[in-house]
């Protein structure tokens, strides 16, 4: 085992790189710890994130955590790791030839006495031992036969195909553990690890099998992004460069903040969707209600990952998403419900999150949620069979595309010689692109795309400030005298005043109390539902032009008509 390549120092990381693949492959991790029980004391909270390798899940044990504790005298040391046991080794200076053991582990934390961690710590582990697909699928049957189906397990043909299968740079991402003693060497002596297989994300899984009861060997699984990251990139395929810069690669600030603090109650909430961690577990929990919940910290790391969306483990139409690419029934997703209860696989995949979340017009605290984009495009925003089904229209000529979303915010395509100032698109900053629209032929050009684009937006931001300025009016004539006394033009509002009264979001500007509220026509407070919902889909009638207009038209009569 070989003495690591990299450390960490409190407040800073360095990281030596330049290193041959055999040798990347042999390092492990090296945290260094201050002598000083105040310096010690500014790393609690530094964390180190998986890291994204050629070939998969990283094989090499990394420190993520040093928790001190003063007062104890002790410091309590994690890493990340997959085979062990696992040793640690410490040694007082960096420029000490010598490293002496502290101790080995097969869990993956240790509680040092503060002397043993004053100077430079190590984790090390022991070579990987690979065995192939075929060992796990011994008992692991059906995720197997699915995986056989994948792009993943032909991965090696397809370097075949392009004679690049003795290219050292493209197998490690086409082979198992290839550059690691026990690994992919060459196709006449290890056809059994090539493709991209089980251990490629889970980590070697020999000491599993020839122990299958012993929990310490059981192999890793994580949602970490990382884990894909590290051959879906470059300027070829930059995936999961593109969504790291994409709002689904992080959990909202203030949404983390509250799993920390308030755990259960605003993961259940929230997290379905806000979270990779927490739907994972929702979704397990469906299949298994025993599972264990995913920890609060977990919860509050992990954004939308890769996992999140899409199953390596099995193979469907359109990239392996979890869930359709197209559907057309009404779905809105009740936080305050657990995922199991209303859980429906046939929604498509964007639509699991990006729906009205049980918003109805009756509510009176706040808004809809910022995310009714699929209820907006299949033109329905009323459970069918209720009173206000009449809301519900016909799709539109987006909503109709067999991809939906996928058309035009995913739209991968190509450029002439690719590098890093101008690679190729894999659509994963989901952000829409307009050469999607010509794609399929629906435009004859972007620019023509364009200037739709355009006019269609202006002209739905233009009908949006109309209905407010009419709700406006309304606040100002009609309201009663107390509530127009006291709120102005806000007496139609919420009671947190959405960002069409409130574009900065000031705390302190607030509509009728929730008392107040029942002083609000049902007609108002129907029509600002409504125009909520138009306005925080956020695309400004690009994705149901038809729709939005009819239901801001909705909105307007139901102003025109209220006491």
């Amino acid at each position: 085992m070989n003495p690591s390549q990299s450390w960490i120092q409190p407040g800073r990381v360095r990281c030596r790189r330049g290193l041959s693949a055999a040798q990347l492959f042999a390092i492990s991790a090296l945290l260094a710890v201050s002598a000083m029980a105040a310096n010690i004391e500014s790393s609690k909270s530094m964390v180190k994130p998986p890291v994204a390798v050629a070939g998969g899940l990283d094989n090499h044990p990394y420190v993520t955590k040093i928790t001190p504790s003063v007062t104890n005298g002790t410091a309590t040391v994690e890493w990340f790791g997959i085979v062990g046991p696992f040793e640690l080794e410490a040694k007082a200076g960096l420029d000490d030839e010598i490293w002496s053991s502290v101790g080995t582990s097969t869990s993956r934390s240790a509680t040092l006495p503060m002397n043993e961690a004053s100077g430079f710590l190590r984790v090390k582990a022991p070579d990987a031992n690979f065995v192939g697909a075929q060992e796990c699928a011994l008992c692991h049957v059906t995720a197997h036969a699915k995986w056989s189906e994948t792009a993943h397990a032909r991965a090696f043909d397809t370097l075949k195909a392009i004679g690049m299968h003795e290219n050292s740079r493209c197998l490690q991402c086409h082979t198992v553990g290839y550059g690691q003693a026990n690994g992919f060497q060459s196709e006449a002596e290890d056809m059994a690890l090539a493709g991209v297989q089980c251990e490629n994300c889970h980590g070697p899984g020999g000491n599993h099998v020839a122990n299958p009861f012993d929990r310490s060997t059981v192999p890793v699984a994580t949602i970490a992004a990382e884990v894909c990251g590290g051959c879906h990139t470059d300027a070829h395929h930059p995936t999961y460069d593109e969504w790291q810069h994409s709002l689904h690669s992080r959990v909202d600030v203030h949404v983390s903040e509250g799993f920390i603090e308030t755990g259960w109650s605003r993961m259940q909430s929230c997290g379905g969707c806000h979270s990779g961690a927490v739907r994972k577990s929702m979704l397990d929990q469906i299949a298994d209600p025993d599972l264990p919940f995913a920890s609060k910290e977990d919860s509050a790391y992990f954004g939308v990952t890769c996992a999140t969306c899409h199953n390596a483990h099995d193979n469907t139409l359109h990239s392996q998403l979890r869930n359709p690419s197209f559907s057309t029934e009404f779905f809105s997703y009740v936080t305050s419900q657990n995922l199991s209860a209303q859980y429906d696989p046939n929604i498509q995949m964007c639509g699991q999150c990006h729906n009205q979340r049980g918003a109805l017009w009756t509510g009176s605290g706040r808004p809809p949620h910022h995310s009714p984009q699929y209820n907006i495009l299949v033109g329905k925003i009323a459970k069918p069979g209720t009173a206000d089904a009449a809301w519900n229209s016909t799709m539109s000529f987006h909503g109709a595309q067999p991809l939906q979303c996928v058309q035009c915010h995913t739209h991968g395509h190509e450029v002439e010689d690719p590098d890093d100032e101008s690679p190729n698109y894999t659509g994963h900053t989901f952000e829409a692109v307009l050469h999607g629209c010509t794609a399929t032929g629906c435009h004859s050009s972007e620019s023509v795309a364009r200037v739709l684009w355009t006019g269609a937006q202006t002209e739905s931001k233009a009908a949006i400030q109309n209905v407010k300025g009419l709700l406006d009016n309304w606040a100002m004539t009609k309201a009663s005298e107390a509530l127009r006394e006291k709120y102005g033009t806000l007496a139609w509002e919420f009671t947190s005043a959405g960002q069409l009264s409130n574009p900065a979001g000031d705390p302190s500007i607030v509509g009728p109390t929730s008392g107040e509220q029942s002083g609000i026509p049902n007609e108002i407070k129907k029509a600002r539902f409504l125009l909520y919902m138009v306005e925080h889909d956020g695309s400004y009638g690009i994705h149901n032009g038809d729709y939005s207009r009819f239901l801001l038209a909705e909105a307007e009569k139901l102003i025109l008509a209220a006491p």
